[in-house]
């Protein structure tokens, strides 16, 4: 993804960042157990569909508060050699 140019950003604060959800037009909200990969599909998961604005708010918000403590990283090589922080604050545009 970053060598795409996906801006990558790491919560190095949070003991594990595990949280599965997606927010769609702020409206829908899907979050869950399921990894959204191929073989996700072949578990017992668990992916729930919210269509409520205030939901999809509390969880765009609670987003944007990890957001704002992570630490971006723009190769592979800066997250999987070093657990150190690069300077630096996060910026998302919306």
């Amino acid at each position: 993804m970053a060598a795409a140019g996906v801006p990558i950003w790491i919560d190095d604060q949070a003991r594990i960042a595990h949280a599965k959800t997606m927010v769609i037009d702020g409206v829908v909200t899907l979050t869950g157990s399921m990894n959204w990969t191929n073989g996700a599909a072949q578990n017992s998961e668990d992916l729930n569909l919210v269509s409520s604005e205030a939901v999809a708010a509390a969880y765009a918000a609670h987003w944007r508060e990890r957001l704002a403590v992570s630490v971006r990283y723009d190769q592979r090589e800066d997250w999987c050699r070093s657990r150190q922080p690069k300077t630096g604050s996060a910026h998302f545009d919306e």
